[in-house]
């Protein structure tokens, strides 16, 4: 499992110093992203709340990516929120958040 969650952060780190700028959603603030490790997750229920078009039930572990800073527009930006990379954590029951640990 720690094997995993590291290469899982390596490949985002990765991804993240070889992205180019994304044209999708360009006029949000920056913010910072959380993986969310083990995340129980309903992706049919919005959280009222928050705003998420999702619900976090639970969650094992919080992990700060890039240290909590706030993140730029880039591919890097797009591929966790909405790519390959969202789909990969979410199939595997990891995901990531904007802002904070809920």
């Amino acid at each position: 499992m720690k094997t995993r969650i590291a290469t899982l952060l390596a490949a985002m780190m990765v991804l993240s110093m070889v992205a180019v700028p994304a044209t999708a959603d360009p006029f949000a603030e920056p913010h910072p992203h959380f993986l969310l490790v083990g995340a129980d997750v309903d992706l049919t229920t919005p959280d009222p709340a928050t705003g998420a078009p999702y619900t976090i039930n639970s969650y094992e572990k919080c992990v700060p990516l890039a240290g909590g800073k706030a993140q730029t527009h880039n591919r890097f930006h797009h591929l966790i929120h909405w790519g390959q990379a969202n789909q990969a954590l979410v199939g595997a029951g990891h995901i990531v958040v904007p802002f904070g640990c809920p």
